[in-house]
């Protein structure tokens, strides 16, 4: 069932809980709600200064994904303009193990050591890099997108 929130006109503030439209309401156009005073005469006199507005529900939040494969994360790396600078830094950390990592493994995890220290590099937070892992996890299979 479709919400509306009710509306003060004069001072644009929401009056309640979105919920369903007085039953008097019902058929009335979007824009007529958004306005009681402009289009329905005489107005009662509880809808005076009043509208009500469509309510939607924002979506509910995309999940951050625990990884993403190794093509996707090089290529959105590759994307920003940081492949280079990501894979610099592999070079000359010395860390032999990260290096394998990186050229043979199947995925990038969020929780991995080497992420945080590559989020720190890039100045990133963390509710940017889980934005980055969510875009990332995004990127379809070769020649999709």
């Amino acid at each position: 069932m479709p919400r509306y929130q009710k509306i003060n006109l004069a001072t644009n503030e929401p009056i309640g809980e979105p919920g369903p439209l007085p039953d008097a309401l019902f058929g009335l156009a979007d824009d007529t709600l958004a306005d009681l005073s402009r289009d329905i005469d005489p107005v009662p006199v509880e809808w005076v200064g009043i509208g009500f507005i469509y309510f939607d529900d924002p979506p509910p939040p995309v999940p951050v994904p625990s990884a993403v494969d190794l093509r996707q994360a090089k290529l959105k790396l590759y994307r920003e303009g940081v492949l280079d600078t990501v894979e610099s830094m592999i070079t000359s950390s010395g860390d032999v193990e990260v290096a394998i990592e990186w050229t043979t493994a199947r995925e990038v995890r969020r929780d991995h050591p080497f992420v945080n220290a590559a989020q720190l590099i890039l100045g990133k937070t963390n509710a940017e890099m889980d934005q980055w892992f969510i875009e990332a996890s995004q990127i379809g299979p070769m020649g999709s997108n």
